[in-house]
């Protein structure tokens, strides 16, 4: 649970050029209580408006060009870090607020402004958190500069620069852990004040850096940057998006996360199955790239990974774990290993064939075709001997009182002898080959 003192301190990197562009934020997103994913903007400048209050100055609306320039910032920054941006009319309901005055002092394009409320338990426990950010940019004497900001422009990087105010970034030459001279340009970073190059129309290097550290890349999700369950990372896992059904997504270079969701999911790589480790994790799979650009990938209620030689299914606890066990039971536990016949099975399970009848259909294919060889089939492949007259006798009288060679095939698919005989526990950790 978060505290008063965690919205009152810096949480450092350790990267010089990241740590550069942190300060305890006054409006710090990642604290939002209750807690939300999106953020609102607006451009509400009316008299008695939340941003009207907040100034003394003679306050105007954002011109179009201005208006349409801080969105695409923002839809840029959701981009970068996954936050979710919407704008609204009114200032009542608005986390970020965008206005037009005479900002103090003559060669000040730009001012963020930003205020936060909390209220906390005895504890120092937050139990309430709201912020709001006011950004300014001046309509004096950098009036024309800043009318019409386009991307490429002086105007468009000054309210760049404002924004990563707004979302934590504080100047480089500031502080106890300021940037060394030479890296202190806009080259580097657009919270400097040291022009190096063209103007800029996306944050630089070392702002990105920070971005990931404070948010992550899912955005106020909760995962990682401040205030997650992960903590702040340089290097973030991406999540891939999925749905309730069945999806069919695609490894990218570096960490990810990955839940599927519902359904009968499939990731595919690029790479020979040899090139990675797969290791069983709480609630699912990390999939680790031995060499080239993949990463550590989190596999969470994903059933299929495809990679360029062959196939793997990890649901063993579902459809999977049925195939293994009707091989196992139907034709021996070494049948495991041919993936031809596990991927048939998967194909039908998950097309919707029932458990049951894809033990009939298995059975029907060993050519066996009375009680007496369909119980000595499935004893001797469960136990691994041929059972004795007075063994396979009261199951052949099921079969002949009326049970399907496929009832008594779930039956034995499902012994425990059966599951011993194939590992289904070591199958858990590997997954079952198919093609």
């Amino acid at each position: 649970m978060a505290t008063v003192s965690d919205l009152n301190k810096a949480s450092y990197s350790g990267n010089y050029q990241v740590d550069a562009l942190l300060q305890p934020l006054v409006a710090n997103w990642n604290y939002l209580l209750p807690s939300r994913t999106t953020l609102y903007y607006t451009f509400d400048c009316s008299l008695g408006s939340v941003i009207d209050q907040n100034t003394s100055e003679i306050l105007t609306m954002f011109t179009a060009e201005q208006r349409s320039a801080a969105a695409s910032i923002l839809g840029y920054v959701g981009s970068l870090t996954g936050i979710s941006f919407a704008e609204t009319a009114s200032g009542t309901s608005a986390d970020l607020h965008f206005g037009a005055i005479d900002v103090a002092g003559a060669s000040t394009s730009g001012l963020t402004h930003s205020t936060s409320n909390y209220s906390y338990t005895n504890g120092q426990v937050l139990t309430g958190y709201s912020a709001e950010a006011f950004v300014y940019l001046d309509n004096v004497e950098f009036a024309s500069t800043n009318a019409s900001p386009t991307p490429g422009s002086a105007g468009y990087e000054t309210l760049l620069h404002e924004i990563g105010h707004a979302l934590g970034l504080s100047h480089p030459f500031e502080g106890p852990r300021a940037l060394p001279a030479a890296e202190d340009n806009t080259n580097n970073t657009v919270m400097s004040y040291t022009r190096a190059g063209d103007f800029k129309s996306t944050f630089q290097a070392y702002d990105l850096l920070a971005l990931t550290w404070i948010f992550g890349k899912d955005g106020l999700g909760g995962s990682y940057g401040y205030n997650s369950s992960h903590g702040p990372s340089l290097t973030p896992e991406e999540r891939l998006p999925a749905t309730a059904g069945n999806d069919r997504l695609t490894g990218q270079p570096g960490n990810e996360s990955i839940d599927g969701l519902g359904g009968i999911d499939t990731i595919s790589y690029q790479g020979v199955r040899s090139n990675y480790a797969l290791k069983p994790v709480s609630g699912g799979f990390q999939l680790i790239a031995l060499s080239g650009q993949d990463g550590i990938d989190t596999l969470i209620n994903v059933e299929r990974v495809e990679f360029a030689d062959t196939k793997i299914a990890l649901d063993l606890d579902g459809n999977a774990g049925k195939v293994a066990r009707i091989l196992g039971a139907v034709f021996g536990s070494s049948a495991v290993s041919n993936k031809e016949y596990a991927g048939i099975g998967l194909q039908l399970l998950d097309q919707g064939m029932s458990y049951e009848a894809l033990n009939g259909l298995a059975i029907s294919v060993t050519g066996k075709n009375t009680a007496a060889e369909v119980v000595d089939l499935l004893w001797t492949n469960v136990v691994n001997s041929p059972p004795s007259p007075d063994q396979a006798q009261p199951f052949i009288d099921l079969l002949n009182g009326g049970m399907s060679f496929a009832a008594l095939g779930v039956l034995a698919a499902d012994t425990e002898l059966n599951r011993l005989n194939i590992d289904l526990v070591g199958l858990s950790s590997t997954g079952l080959e198919y093609v």
